[in-house]
């Protein structure tokens, strides 16, 4: 799906002459997502998808399936226990990390509105639970939860399992 997104804005971009690499904020966060996409597809599946993509997308498939998916960098609501243990500001961490590893822990700190000490504390906490070493490893650990429990979160309500 992700690679049919990327298909999708790469050919609204070309044809309405817009072009994302003047604005580097975005094309940082792109180039990470499209590299986490080929590793985890390969290099020709990735290339064969983004071309039946752009070849069967309307502007409008692509926008329908933007609005289908839910934010990788979504918090928990309040009802909803973030998985492996982790605390909402740890799992806060742990979303934007996943979505953008070069953050540093200023600018983590930042983005939740902490100081950077809280900031270095909770993303200890979060290696902790987690068992990931390097931060590159959160948006697999991220991945791995959401497939095992069907779901953004491990468990709703209290229970779960």
């Amino acid at each position: 799906m992700a690679t049919q997104l990327f298909a999708g804005a790469w050919a609204r971009q070309h044809r309405t002459d817009v072009v994302i690499e003047g604005l580097q904020p975005w094309l940082r966060v792109q180039t990470r997502a499209v590299q986490v996409c080929r590793d985890i597809l390969g290099e020709r599946r990735f290339e064969i998808e983004r071309e039946q993509a752009d070849l069967t997308l309307s502007y409008e498939d692509t926008v329908e399936l933007a609005m289908s998916l839910d934010s990788p960098a979504a918090a928990p609501d309040a009802t909803e226990i973030p998985p492996g243990g982790l605390s909402r500001r740890e799992y806060d961490m742990v979303c934007l990390l996943a979505a953008n590893p070069a953050l540093t822990n200023a600018q983590l700190a930042a983005q939740l509105h902490i100081r950077q000490r809280s900031a270095e504390d909770l993303l200890a906490k979060a290696r902790a639970k987690t068992g990931v070493r390097l931060r590159t490893g959160f948006t697999q650990w991220l991945a791995d939860q959401r497939r095992t429990t069907g779901s953004d979160h491990a468990q709703r309500d209290g229970q779960g399992d």
